[in-house]
């Protein structure tokens, strides 16, 4: 094998290599996104949910009030 050889191998298996990480970082960035959906979705969700528990304060009436 020659070194230009060589170096073409190298250069080829390095390229694959790159390929794989580049997919592997897309698959990442989809789970950040999932996980960032979710978190906003649960962070509503809490807020509805303790909208939902306070109790409303009463109401004065216009008697009241003087």
């Amino acid at each position: 094998m020659t070194v230009n050889n060589f170096l073409q191998a190298q250069t080829k298996e390095q390229s694959a290599f790159i390929e794989l990480l580049k997919q592997q970082l897309e698959v990442k960035d989809e789970q950040i996104a999932t996980t960032n959906r979710i978190a906003d979705q649960a962070q509503q969700l809490d807020l509805t949910t303790h909208k939902q528990s306070q109790p409303s304060l009463p109401q004065q009436t216009e008697s009241e009030r003087a």
